[in-house]
């Protein structure tokens, strides 16, 4: 991989195995999105780096929002992850690259100069069609207050008025002329979910795919039939 400040989204998807990727989304106006958004996809093998958990330093009410940590704390966040000296590092976030390059320059800080940022970041990659992950694991206000898994497609999407019926018996999002289906499939999966204490939620826009969202109370047993 050339370079060491912007990597192409294909040269990133042909390197993808050997190099090591983080995730840096973060909305300053909503701090926990940026993980949520990480769950609901990401680029194969990332993880994720939180600007506040992560990439700042502790508050002295005199060092700005999100200070600098310490070098040494910060290496042994990277030791922690993983990354070795000799590693390719690639940094994303939601598109515009500001995230994504204070973890690139934190890196270079510190001596490591393999890095780069991914152009476009992670909107340009689902644009183009390339792979994504999901993940599942606990969120909510208190860090395993309950069970969460996210799945994210890059298909047609919905409009809002569709999302505002997806879930009722034999609605669907599409004709039946062009995709098969009686439109029971959510209706049924909302039914399973409440009955065990749980949330089913979808967000969608036209022509940008669908996240659907489940959440379940830690140790929820599924109904009886």
């Amino acid at each position: 991989m050339s370079g060491s400040t912007l990597v192409s989204t294909g040269e990133l998807e042909k390197n993808l195995a050997h190099t090591r990727v983080f995730d840096c989304r973060h909305d300053l106006a909503k701090p926990a999105l940026g993980e949520q958004q990480y769950r609901a996809g990401h680029i194969p093998g990332a993880l994720f780096a939180h600007l506040d958990r992560d990439l700042s330093g502790r508050k002295s009410g005199k060092n700005g929002r999100h200070p600098l940590p310490e070098p040494g704390e910060f290496e042994k966040w990277l030791e922690k992850a993983g990354l070795a000296p000799k590693d390719q590092v690639v940094c994303y976030d939601a598109g515009n690259g500001s995230m994504a390059a204070r973890l690139w320059w934190m890196l270079r800080w510190i001596g490591h100069d393999k890095v780069a940022v991914l152009d476009g970041g992670f909107a340009q990659w689902v644009k183009e069609g390339r792979p994504i992950s999901v993940e599942f694991g606990p969120v909510g206000p208190e860090d395993g207050s309950d069970v969460s898994i996210a799945v994210r497609d890059r298909g047609i999407g919905m409009s809002p008025d569709v999302l505002g019926r997806i879930f009722d018996r034999f609605e669907r999002a599409v004709t039946d002329r062009e995709y098969g289906g009686f439109g029971l499939g959510l209706w049924i999966a909302r039914q399973v979910v409440q009955a065990m204490d749980g949330t089913i939620t979808a967000e969608s826009e036209p022509g940008r795919g669908s996240t659907f969202t489940v959440r379940l109370p830690r140790g929820a047993r599924p109904p009886a039939v």
